[in-house]
């Protein structure tokens, strides 16, 4: 029985993952749920975004299961969840640099402000070399990466676990002798 390639499965399940977090964000975004000041949106986004991932790289790793005659190993699982969430950080990723370059730049410089104001008491040479750093890790191109591989071993390591559940092979043909 030939079903969906695991490709196909993460760019479906994926790309629904990347369209519902993408729209969640806006929402948080539009409605004024995003602190400005620190670039925080709160639990519940937290909460949506972790149950909209998992829930699409366990849909994703089902969808091949049925597709492939209730036969999956752990492996093809690891991979569907590797697949999938790279697919939604790719999604997310270019997300995150559309809204940090042209929707929402100011956030950016407020969350850096945040951060320098949490670091304590500093001589003139070391707000130097943290302003340098900051600004490598804090810039929408650093981001949008993180975000990819958030995403990977997120999927790496829902799809781990979903595939020790959810496994389940073929049964292996019985040969009269070994009955």
């Amino acid at each position: 029985m030939e079903g969906p390639s695991k490709m196909n499965i993460a760019f479906k399940w994926g790309g629904i993952m990347g369209a519902v977090l993408l729209i969640i964000s806006l929402i948080f975004y539009l409605t004024g749920m995003v602190d400005m000041e620190t670039g925080k949106s709160g639990w519940l986004s937290n909460i949506l975004n972790y149950v909209v991932s998992i829930g699409a790289v366990v849909m994703g790793i089902s969808e091949y299961k049925k597709a492939h005659g209730d036969n999956l190993t752990t492996g093809e699982a690891t991979i569907i969840g590797m697949l999938t969430g790279i697919v939604g950080g790719l999604i997310m990723a270019i997300y995150t640099y559309v809204f940090m370059t042209m929707i929402a730049p100011e956030l950016l410089e407020a969350i850096k402000e945040q951060a320098m104001a949490n670091a304590g008491s500093m001589d003139n040479e070391q707000e130097e070399q943290a302003g340098k750093m900051m600004d490598m890790f804090l810039s929408p191109a650093s981001m949008s990466i993180m975000v990819v591989i958030a995403k990977f071993f997120l999927g790496l390591i829902v799809g781990f676990v979903a595939g020790l559940i959810m496994k389940n092979t073929a049964p292996q043909n019985l040969s009269s002798e070994e009955v």
